[in-house]
C-alpha cells in the first residue's frame, strides 16, 4: 500500500532535565486552567477550528502536543523544522502551550488565569498535568467525532474530510491511550484511507458503505470507529 502523507524530517532532540523546568510546567498549568474555564462545549469549538485551520495548525504533531500530549516532549521530533522559529527548545515547548491558551482566551474574551505564582512550579508532576488536560480534551474530541459520524452520509470522503477525520482519530487515540500516543498520521488518497501510527503499530481507517471502520491491510473490516469511542 502506497502511503501519501506529510513528509516530516526527524529532529534530533536530547530530552534532558532542562526541558522539565518550572517555566514549562507553569505554562502547562496556565493553559489547563484556561481549558477548564472554557468548558467542554466551547473547547470543542476551539479544537474544531484548530483542526480545520490550514495555514497554522496543519501539522498533526503540533496539534497533538497542544491538545492531548503536552507531556510527550519528543513529539516535537514530528514537527517540521520549517515550523520552528529561532528559539530554544524549552522556549518552543512553552510557545506551543501559550498558543493553545491564547486561542481559547481570545475566542471567548477570557482574562489570563489567576494562579498562585508563589507555588513551586518545578514540583508539579508533568504527567498529572497532562492527564488533567486529557480528561477534558478527550471527551471533547469524542463529541466532535460523534458529530462528524452523525453528519449526512458522504460515501466517499473528499480530501478535506479524510484529512480532518484522520487528525481527529489520532488526537482522540492520544488522549485515550497516552502511553501509546499517536506520532504520525498519513492518508492514502488512492484508497481513501487514514493511517495513524504510534511508532510501533499502525491502524487503518476507511469509510465503507458510509460508515467509518478500522480495516486491516487487506481491507477486511475489523471494528467500527463508533465502537472504539469509549
Amino acid at each position: 500500500m502506497k502511503l501519501i502523507g506529510f513528509f516530516v524530517p526527524f529532529i534530533l532532540v536530547n530530552v534532558s532535565a532542562d526541558v522539565f523546568e518550572a517555566d514549562y510546567r507553569k505554562q502547562v498549568l496556565v493553559t489547563n486552567v484556561s481549558i477548564m474555564e472554557a468548558g467542554t462545549d466551547r473547547l470543542e469549538r476551539i479544537i474544531e477550528e484548530m483542526v480545520n485551520e490550514v495555514n497554522h495548525f496543519d501539522t498533526f504533531g503540533k496539534l497533538n502536543f497542544m491538545i492531548a500530549a503536552p507531556d510527550k516532549l519528543n513529539i516535537l521530533n514530528c514537527i517540521p523544522v520549517s515550523d520552528w522559529r529561532p528559539m530554544s527548545y524549552i522556549d518552543k515547548l512553552i510557545d506551543y502551550q501559550e498558543v493553545m491558551g491564547w486561542k481559547i482566551r481570545r475566542a471567548f474574551r477570557m482574562t489570563n488565569p489567576n494562579i498562585n505564582n508563589n507555588q513551586d512550579f518545578g514540583s508539579l508532576d508533568l504527567t498529572t498535568l497532562a492527564q488533567d488536560r486529557r480528561d477534558v480534551t478527550g471527551p471533547a474530541l469524542k463529541n466532535i467525532i460523534n458529530r462528524v459520524l452523525d453528519e449526512p452520509v458522504q460515501v466517499i470522503p473528499d480530501d478535506g474530510a479524510l484529512k480532518r477525520m484522520c487528525c481527529l482519530i489520532g488526537l482522540y487515540m492520544s488522549a485515550q491511550f497516552p502511553t501509546s500516543y499517536i506520532t504520525y498520521t498519513q492518508i492514502d488518497l488512492s484508497n481513501r484511507t487514514c493511517i495513524v501510527l504510534n511508532g510501533i503499530t499502525e491502524k487503518i481507517y476507511r469509510k465503507n458503505r458510509g460508515v467509518w471502520v478500522q480495516i486491516n491491510e487487506n481491507g477486511t473490516e475489523l471494528q467500527r470507529l463508533q465502537d472504539q469511542l469509549v
